[in-house]
């Protein structure tokens, strides 16, 4: 069974924003983070994100070079979204509706395990996903933010 490996810069309070701003690691070592990252990506073959974190990364990991771009935009790409038709960032499929049992199937295909980016629904869909047999909808009608709030 594939894993999903969650790949996310979030504070101790539950805020995720601007990680390209974020130290890459302490002494601002951009090697050995993109190293990791590269690591992570090479275990990978799909990526799964969310529309708000498609519409940050979609305009911008094409523009970027090296091992860790050349990875990231080969992966096949899910999104889960209620409004994004035709992602221009592909290879790439758009699921919505009961995407905890689409998760579910995914993680029982074969392939190398499947990263996620972003920490909001998407992450509660994954986690509803191997907890309980409950479906999960993502995006239908949350709040801008409700995905930024820790949970308490």
């Amino acid at each position: 069974m594939r894993r999903i490996v969650n790949s996310t810069y979030i504070t101790l309070d539950g805020v995720v924003e601007e990680p390209h701003n974020w130290p890459a690691l302490p002494g601002g070592q951009a090697a050995e983070s993109d190293a990791v990252q590269a690591e992570l990506l090479g275990e990978c073959d799909t990526v799964l994100i969310g529309r708000r974190t498609c519409e940050v990364f979609a305009p911008v990991w094409p523009t970027y070079e090296g091992v860790v771009a050349d990875r990231m935009n080969a992966a096949k790409k899910v999104i889960v979204s209620s409004t994004i038709t035709d992602p221009a960032w592909g290879p790439a499929t758009v699921v919505s509706g009961d995407v905890a049992a689409q998760v579910a199937a995914m993680k029982q295909e074969k392939g190398l395990d499947i990263v996620q980016y972003g920490f909001g629904a998407v992450t509660r869909c994954c986690c509803s996903s191997t907890t309980s047999s409950t479906s999960c909808t993502c995006g239908s009608s949350r709040s801008p933010s409700a995905s930024h709030r820790p949970r308490t």
